[in-house]
């Protein structure tokens, strides 16, 4: 008899059933948990338009947004990368944004450690606050001429971003030395964490924005020219490395902890012409020394407060690692 030994015979028997199926079932089984695996985009659509809202599955190491998304027989644009929509996607390294879209939502590409590169198209309207915190694998982005808003906060921690680029066609934003300003350069919006060494912020600035030189790790000083008057929230937080600031005359309020963490940090002079603020042995006080409101996170040894002080200003202690003791006298009140 020709043909085929029984045994490898094609026939509709059940035991040769299981057999195939015991043959082939762990393929197709890895093939499906792959693809589940690797997972796609998410979207949401309203208004006649599509926005991505994350990831399903483990996010692969380079994702190329598409320009539309199709849900049934419908096609719409995509146009926003929504609020944290990629955040701690740890092992992204390269992103490709179409031209469609316009809104990248706050802290839609924060934490994303390992991307190296982005390129914003000309479409990009609106940056979210911290919509690039924490990505420690850029070292430049350029900003496209159609950028009008940006939320603060944008690119700070991000370690190795040492230039910000704005395209000079920008007629919101604009770029000196690697440093985001806004378009007449009056206000300073962000500092890059990497940049390096002494800065001297223009003569033409007059604010600062909130957190503008937070993480700044590598600077070592900063002048503030005469002329600003205010320093927000957090604007010298975590720079490490200053060893002394100096408040000029023209600044008359300050925000919240626009000095924690500066561990590197020993002395805050103030202008003596300045009418709401002085220093004291390198510490900073209200002009008339009833509030503390800054101890440098790098002096050291033991420290007397003032006698005249009455108020212990929110976390004007905080970081100060190498203060080994503090006495506080019967002055103080809160």
């Amino acid at each position: 008899m020709s043909g085929p030994p029984p045994a490898l015979a094609f026939d509709s028997s059940r035991w040769h059933v299981r057999a195939l199926a015991a043959r082939f079932l762990p393929l197709w089984w890895l093939l499906a948990f792959a693809a589940m695996a690797h997972g796609e985009l998410t979207f949401s659509v309203a208004g006649g338009k599509a926005t991505v809202t994350g990831y399903s599955g483990t996010v692969p190491s380079s994702i190329n947004i598409p320009a539309t998304y199709t849900a049934g027989t419908t096609t719409y644009p995509v146009t926003s990368i929504g609020t944290y929509a990629l955040n701690n996607a740890y092992d992204l390294r390269s992103l490709t944004i179409p031209n469609s879209i316009t809104t990248i939502g706050v802290g839609a590409l924060s934490s994303c450690w390992r991307l190296t590169g982005i390129t914003l198209p000309a479409s990009v309207t609106s940056i979210g606050a911290t919509a690039f915190t924490s990505i420690r694998s850029l070292t430049k982005v350029t900003l496209p001429a159609s950028v009008s808003q940006i939320g603060n906060s944008a690119f700070y921690s991000c370690f190795t971003l040492a230039v910000i680029e704005v395209e000079e066609a920008n007629a919101t934003y604009a770029s000196l030395d690697g440093v985001l300003f806004d378009k007449t350069r009056t206000t300073l919006v962000q500092c890059p964490s990497g940049k390096w060494g002494h800065y001297d912020i223009p003569a033409s600035v007059t604010s600062l924005a909130p957190s503008a030189f937070d993480h700044c790790g590598c600077l070592t000083g900063v002048t503030i020219p005469n002329g600003v008057t205010r320093i927000p929230n957090g604007t010298f937080a975590s720079c490490e490395w200053l060893t002394s600031m100096v408040i000029p005359n023209s600044v008359t309020s300050m925000g919240l902890y626009p000095f924690i963490d500066c561990s590197g940090l020993t002395a805050i002079e103030v202008d003596t012409a300045n009418s709401a603020y002085r220093s004291m042995d390198g510490v900073l006080f209200n002009k008339e020394m009833t509030t503390l409101i800054q101890y440098p996170g790098g002096k050291e040894g033991s420290y007397a407060i003032p006698v005249s002080v009455n108020f212990i200003g929110n976390a004007a202690f905080a970081y100060c690692g190498r203060l080994t003791s503090v006495t506080i006298p019967p002055s103080v009140t809160d």
